[in-house]
């Protein structure tokens, strides 16, 4: 990277107020730290934010910057939507590796977030979708038990689902969502929360209990 580079990325965790720090997640670097020099800056951020920034290299998948241009957050209406949000930027901080290309992880993550722009298409198939979503990002970065996806039907509309979340296929996705019901729902949500209970960093999630409630 060269000394000085403008990036873009999502904000997924803030360190204040222990340190002006934040984790980005951007494409071209992966998730890499940075130090925002100017604390009112690092204040006004929050993880979910889509940022712009001119970063300095500091160190090992380290920077600096002076400023930060906030370009887009998250269509967030509700607790639910907050609680699932800060799960996937959590999940995001802990197994995505440090600076290492990430243009998929970053490109699905979008995708993700953009689900709540659509939240009066899917209707009653909005928790099963943001289920997929968490259960789409395990598997795409190896951490997901394989168990899961038996279900040749689970695993379709999981290996389709960034075409699916694109904007001229969201009727297609709401047509494959209606083929789960809520007993698929529970069994999906079970399947993660096990799973995650075997997770290394299981200990350090702080967003499971609110978002699986058991």
């Amino acid at each position: 990277m060269p000394k000085d580079a403008t990036i873009a990325g999502f904000v997924i965790k803030k360190f204040l107020p222990s340190q002006p720090k934040i984790s980005l997640l951007t494409a071209p670097l992966g998730k890499i730290s940075i130090f925002v020099k100017n604390k009112a800056s690092c204040e006004k951020l929050w993880p979910g934010m889509l940022v712009s920034l001119t970063a300095q290299v500091r160190g090992e998948h380290a920077y600096t910057t002076d400023t930060v241009t906030i370009l887009a957050l998250p269509s967030i209406a509700s607790n639910d939507d907050i609680t699932w949000v800060h799960h996937l930027l959590e999940l995001c901080y802990y197994i995505i590796p440090l600076q290492s290309p990430a243009e998929n992880n970053f490109m699905h993550l979008a995708q993700y977030l953009s689900v709540l722009d659509y939240k009066e298409l899917f209707e009653n198939d909005l928790s099963l979708l943001k289920m997929l979503c968490i259960l789409h990002l395990l598997h795409t970065t190896g951490n997901t038990d394989e168990k899961i996806l038996r279900n040749a039907q689970l695993l379709e509309i999981i290996s389709t689902l960034p075409t699916l979340l694109a904007h001229e296929s969201k009727q297609a996705l709401k047509q494959n969502l209606a083929l789960f019901d809520s007993n698929d729902l529970g069994n999906i949500t079970n399947s993660i929360k096990n799973y995650l209970r075997t997770h290394p960093c299981f200990n350090l999630f702080k967003t499971i209990k609110f978002m699986y409630l058991s």
